[in-house]
């Protein structure tokens, strides 16, 4: 997937559209194809691009899926690491 180049290159500009956005951490989620790997996406954007932690990543994820209703996709840790680590994210 291909990504924005605000999300690499202005970070909070990027979350900040994405917060202005009423279906944006909905469509951010949908698009990501997995919870984990949107949480990942939110981490980094929010730690300016340094690779989040795992429990950076669970937390993100929390908030996500009270946010968008996601909660019975809700991995745990492992398979959060294991989606990201299989979308080629790094933690």
């Amino acid at each position: 997937m291909r990504r924005p180049m605000t999300e690499t290159t202005d970070p909070m500009k990027w979350l900040d559209d994405l917060e202005q956005d009423t279906d944006g951490m909905t469509r951010l989620v949908e698009e990501s194809g997995d919870l984990a790997v949107a949480a990942f996406r939110v981490a980094r954007a929010r730690n300016s691009g340094r690779h989040p932690s795992h429990s950076e990543i669970t937390s993100v994820a929390r908030e996500l899926a009270a946010r968008t209703g996601y909660f019975d996709i809700m991995p745990s840790r492992l398979a959060m690491a294991q989606a990201a680590g299989a979308a080629g994210l790094i933690i």
